[in-house]
């Protein structure tokens, strides 16, 4: 291990220079409003997919093999997606304590803490304080701001990847068989919750080929990793397409390689903007990745950029796989956001020390800033929250629905009940609605629209946000 440099702070503020302070502070910030439903206006589709899945384990089956989604119509709503760890976590918690929404925020956001303090101990023994200081609280005011309670497996998945790869140096160091299998089982649960983590392991060819690296522990380093990969290759290659071909229900869209870069050519202004911008949410934190680039260019040894290249590597592989939807969803980033504040934090680091809190301060200012609205949900979401009340006077429970809420699951989630989600036009469709109502569905649930598919349908309830319209009479 590297001694420490000298202090990043004088010793009359070490308070303020012990990362744990900040990290304090970040979680009694994302306290506020931990207790609100997915209802903010950033990704709350996905954070209602998330707790739909745990719901269902609850109510429904508590099978791990087989998550399911509301909207599988008259079938099962078993659905090809990621390993559903952290919804299944959400379903214990709801077992011991009754459902609530902050059980996954509280997960999620726990999880990221404890991630942001290894990623800040493992950068520390790798490079030094005052990198790691300046990394971590980058990190904390980058795009991992947002996303860091959300109802996602995103920072979740990736928080488990950088606790593995901190064991995996520690019995790097000192070959104890504690710390490799503190990486396996962390690598094997951050891979499996979501594959896009995978990018940041990538960084370990660089110690398995490293000659000054006891060979046994290089080989055992190597040896565990085989059953994370395994176990992510089977989920995600062998069983998400049998569930996908038996149930038809799909999350996501993998493209071919040609495909996504065309995609990702056409859409290549919001790829810039992805680096550019929504990584750090702060240009000032892009400009010190820039600066920091410029430096590593000048100073670091091959073992930095193999590991920085093989990351990178990996990265593009799913860019080009995910093609346009990279492009339009912001916390596809996610994951290399730990790469790019360390590179951002080391050019920090390079100022003068009684300097140093300049950049930070005006990194993590914009930051936080730019974020710090998506704790408190808007007002004009809340209506929401009164529809399940809504659909409990019409719809009994068991009913099947249709809800015009398209590829979003927010309307159906919020609905409490199990059916078909359509969009508006295919609501104006007659046919379309006479077809779903002879396979089950009782109701017309349209939310903030006009549409209306015929007056033969009685309009049961109406009001600002909501229609119920009863499709009994085609049955």
């Amino acid at each position: 291990m590297r001694s420490d440099p000298p202090a990043l702070v004088p010793q009359r503020h070490a308070l303020w220079g012990d990362i744990r302070t900040w990290i304090a502070l970040s979680f009694l910030v994302h306290l506020i409003g931990i207790t609100s439903a997915p209802i903010e206006i950033g990704h709350s589709w996905r954070q209602c997919l998330t707790a739909m899945i745990a719901r269902n384990f609850t109510e429904i089956d508590a099978d791990i093999r087989f998550p399911r989604v509301d909207m599988g119509g008259a079938g099962t709503g078993i659905i090809g997606a990621e390993f559903p760890l952290l919804n299944y976590l959400m379903a214990l918690l709801h077992q011991l304590l009754g459902p609530a929404h902050w059980h996954g925020r509280v997960l999620v956001l726990v999880t990221s803490c404890a991630g942001v303090f290894y990623f800040h101990r493992l950068l520390r023994g790798l490079f030094g304080k005052p990198i790691a200081f300046s990394s971590s609280l980058i990190l904390l005011a980058s795009s991992w701001f947002e996303f860091s309670r959300k109802i996602m497996p995103d920072v979740f998945s990736i928080s488990l990847v950088i606790i593995a790869l901190y064991c995996a140096w520690r019995y790097l160091e000192g070959g104890k068989a504690a710390h490799l299998l503190g990486y396996l089982v962390l690598a094997t649960m951050g891979l499996l919750s979501k594959m896009p983590a995978a990018c940041l392991l990538a960084v370990l060819i660089v110690p398995v080929i490293d000659p000054r690296i006891p060979r046994v522990r290089r080989m055992g380093l190597a040896l565990a990793s085989v059953p994370a990969l395994a176990a992510t290759a089977a989920w995600y290659f062998l069983w998400v397409p049998h569930l996908v071909d038996t149930y038809g229900n799909r999350l996501y869209f993998p493209r071919d390689m040609a495909t996504g870069a065309l995609e990702l050519w056409q859409a290549r202004g919001l790829v810039l903007e992805k680096f550019s911008f929504q990584a750090f949410c702060s240009f000032a934190g892009f400009a010190a990745f820039l600066i920091g680039l410029l430096l590593l260019a000048r100073k670091q040894g091959w073992r930095v950029w193999l590991g920085g290249a093989a990351i990178s590597t990996v990265f593009l592989f799913l860019m080009l796989k995910t093609g346009d939807v990279f492009a339009h969803h912001s916390y596809y980033i996610l994951p290399f956001v730990p790469v790019m504040a360390l590179v951002a934090g080391a050019a920090v680091a390079r100022a003068p020390v009684k300097y140093r809190w300049l950049p930070l301060l005006l990194i993590g200012l914009e930051g936080v800033a730019n974020q710090f609205y998506d704790l408190i949900p808007p007002d004009r979401n809340r209506y929401l929250l009164g529809m399940e009340a809504i659909a409990d006077r019409y719809a009994p429970p068991g009913e099947l629905v249709v809800v015009n809420g398209g590829m979003n699951p927010q309307y159906m989630y919020f609905l409490h009940r199990r059916g078909w989600s359509i969009t508006d036009a295919e609501c104006r469709d007659v046919q379309r609605v006479e077809k779903l109502a002879e396979q089950g569905a009782a109701f017309l649930f349209i939310i903030n629209s006009d549409a209306q598919p015929d007056l033969r349908f009685p309009v049961l309830y109406r009001d600002d946000h909501v229609q119920v319209i009863s499709l009994r009479i085609l049955q």
